[in-house]
């Protein structure tokens, strides 16, 4: 396959991909005195295969989220920091400029609160769009699943009623 052939692969729906197998399936021949079928090797290869490709990207984007949750949460830290050290410098400034020591403190601990609120805040936001996210990921593969079982189980279905229509039943004369 080249890669102009894999481009497509990822955007198929596995809904989509399943519906195609089950049909090869009920329409491939019967081989005689036998509950088998004959399928084309090639069919059912490039469906496996697409559903391969279409797989992963649910997992690709479960990634993602985690990669973007771990910046965000550094980039809250970095911020944090900041505004730690400004609320320290400032503080040392009062101090050595002015001597009020006790204004200073006091400006000094409202500013580390304020960080340590701002910090509390960002980290529930960013723990709330990741596990919003992850959610998203899991609803989506557990979807994938109940249609790919279900997908399944038609298939089943539909080459029991293909085998019952082609195979007369048992105390029935052919």
């Amino acid at each position: 396959m080249d890669e102009n052939d894999q481009q497509p692969l990822q955007a198929i729906d596995l809904n989509y991909l399943i519906d195609d197998l089950a049909q090869i399936v009920a329409e491939a021949n019967r081989v005689p005195f036998s509950n088998k079928v004959m399928v084309e090797e090639v069919q059912v290869v490039r469906i496996v295969d697409q559903m391969r490709a279409a797989i992963p990207s649910e997992f690709i984007q479960a990634r993602k989220v985690l990669r973007e949750q771990a910046k965000i949460i550094r980039n809250a830290q970095h911020e944090a920091e900041e505004i730690l050290q400004n609320a320290r410098n400032r503080a040392e400034y009062l101090l050595s400029q002015h001597g009020l020591l006790l204004e200073a403190q006091q400006r000094a601990e409202r500013m580390l609160e304020e960080a340590r609120i701002y910090q509390q805040r960002a980290q529930n936001d960013i723990d709330r769009y990741g596990l919003q996210r992850l959610q998203q990921v899991e609803d989506a593969l557990r979807e994938s699943m109940r249609i790919m079982s279900g997908s399944f189980d038609d298939a089943v279905a539909s080459i029991q009623d293909a085998r019952d229509r082609v195979l007369p039943a048992e105390g029935e004369e052919q």
